[in-house]
């Protein structure tokens, strides 16, 4: 009875997990070179094997929990937008983004310019990097970026290179796998820090003009929030029935011995 609480009540937090990084997903819809994420679940065995008191194949087994979020690294569809400061990474890699002080890397390339100059995000926070790890200046003119990142600031006829942006690829990343959010973690904003040791220079072809949109497919998404709640209710009510009848024995049993 006891082990039957404990797996419903393991059960509905999982399924109100699931509910959460499904709505999520569903939040970041529209945002550009977004990753959908994903619950990953690991079985418990039974607690009579974990205390060590039976042993043997047991079809019956200790429930479920998740163990992390991962993120699902599929390229995402490219919307052509017309913008020049608006950049899609076609093939592997990412953009390289700094706060001064720390590194992140992107799939968005919804740049604009700040006051100073400088190529940012689109929330102005993160300065754009080139392939030596500097900010790019492109003050002065109309920005025009080629395939392979080299970006020219026009003016007249007066054309001038302001470097080439940087691309970065991790062989953990491309690998794939549940343990790549051991090294390359989400930290929100279309964000992630690198925490391994095998990043590389170099990427996919960019195409400029364009933005790589969200992975998210909404209606999978509602489908997972809704199969989600159902099966939280499901074991919700699981508990209480458990929880009653285990109420009803020991007020039962308390009866009997007062006899």
């Amino acid at each position: 009875m006891i082990d039957g609480i404990y797996i419903s009540a393991a059960g509905a937090l999982i399924q109100q997990a699931r509910h959460d990084i499904a709505a999520n997903n569903v939040a970041n819809v529209n945002t550009v070179g977004f990753k959908k994420q994903l619950a990953l679940l690991e079985s418990r065995p039974p607690e009579a094997l974990i205390q060590g008191l039976r042993s043997g194949d047991w079809s019956a087994g200790g429930g479920l929990f998740i163990d992390r979020t991962v993120t699902d690294f599929a390229e995402g569809a490219f919307e052509h937008t017309g913008n020049p400061l608006d950049v899609a990474l076609k093939g592997k890699g990412f953009f390289a983004v700094s706060d001064g002080e720390n590194t992140f890397y992107t799939r968005a390339g919804n740049f604009s310019i700040d006051p100073d100059g400088f190529l940012v995000t689109a929330n102005g926070k993160y300065r754009v990097l080139n392939d030596a790890g500097q900010p790019i200046n492109v003050r002065g003119g109309e920005v025009e970026i080629s395939r392979d990142g080299a970006v020219f600031v026009s003016q007249g006829d007066t054309v001038e290179g302001r470097g080439v942006i940087g691309l970065v690829t991790f062989d953990e990343v491309e690998a794939g796998g549940p343990d790549v959010s051991k090294v390359f973690e989400h930290v929100g904003e279309s964000l992630y820090r690198y925490h391994g040791e095998l990043a590389r220079e170099g990427g996919g072809m960019i195409a400029q003009g364009f933005l790589e949109q969200s992975t998210v497919n909404v209606v999978e998404e509602l489908v997972n929030m809704i199969e989600g709640f159902r099966a939280y209710e499901a074991n919700m009510m699981a508990l209480r029935n458990q929880d009653a009848t285990l109420q009803r024995s020991v007020t039962q049993v308390g009866r009997i011995s007062q006899q």
